[in-house]
């Protein structure tokens, strides 16, 4: 059986410390060993143990060392850098927007969505009419759009989404959009986070990541580019 008495292991830093330290007692904590270290641990039988120091005078065990390894690895890891995948690029027909009025979180609209298309390397069809692009207009001029529809993909499957985002720019270019000129959508910011609700089988996909969404506003119409986080 090995011996839990007093053990160097590599600190945070690259340096070493003995067991009881505090350098080492993190270690252990961050790793979920330490409670069971601390029962079995007798007194430290030596010395804490600087950089330049010796090997510990107390018989050496090894999780304290595993957990300084994985704690260099971890801290050593470079960061994950997520790229975007086009999944498909809709077109949207829509009615003419309803003004509900001015309330306590800004001025309230609805623009009904009447249909439309959509297509993507793996997935294609077109919106089912009736849903809704429900947005608010806050104070600060920003647009909080949330929209909700079905999708209907060419082999029949609905599919519920939600869509909420931001959009915003110099007040000239939103005064130009909102008086239904066409402006280039490089001129704005317009983007979303949409949610998918698909039911179990081929689409069932969209369930498990998270999407970004790009959008550009026409006089009657809406372009929308749904990319997946990969």
């Amino acid at each position: 059986m090995m011996a839990w008495g007093c053990l160097r292991a590599p600190a945070l830093s690259g340096e070493s410390v003995c067991a009881m330290g505090r350098t080492c007692k993190h270690a252990l904590r961050h790793h979920g060993l330490w409670s069971g270290f601390a029962r079995r641990a007798g007194p430290c039988a030596g010395p804490p143990a600087g950089p330049s120091a010796g090997p510990c005078a107390g018989p050496c065990a090894g999780p304290c060392a595993l957990a300084g390894r994985k704690e260099r690895v971890r801290m050593n890891a470079e960061a994950v850098k997520p790229e975007l995948e086009l999944v498909f690029e809709a077109e949207g027909q829509l009615e003419p927007m309803i003004t509900i009025g001015q309330t306590p979180d800004g001025l309230r609209r609805a623009v009904p969505i009447g249909g439309g298309t959509f297509h993507g390397p793996d997935i294609r069809g077109e919106l089912v009419p009736g849903g809704c692009d429900w947005q608010v207009v806050r104070p600060d001029g920003v647009t909080i759009p949330e929209a909700f529809y079905l999708l209907r993909t060419d082999d029949g499957v609905l599919i519920q989404v939600h869509n909420r985002g931001l959009r915003h720019g110099p007040p000239e270019v939103m005064a130009r959009l909102a008086a239904g000129e066409v402006v280039d959508p490089a001129s704005y910011y317009f983007r979303a986070a949409p949610t998918f609700s698909a039911p179990a089988g081929r689409y069932d996909w969209l369930n498990r990541s998270l999407f970004v969404c790009v959008g550009a506003r026409y006089p009657a119409s809406i372009r929308l580019w749904f990319y997946r986080v990969t």
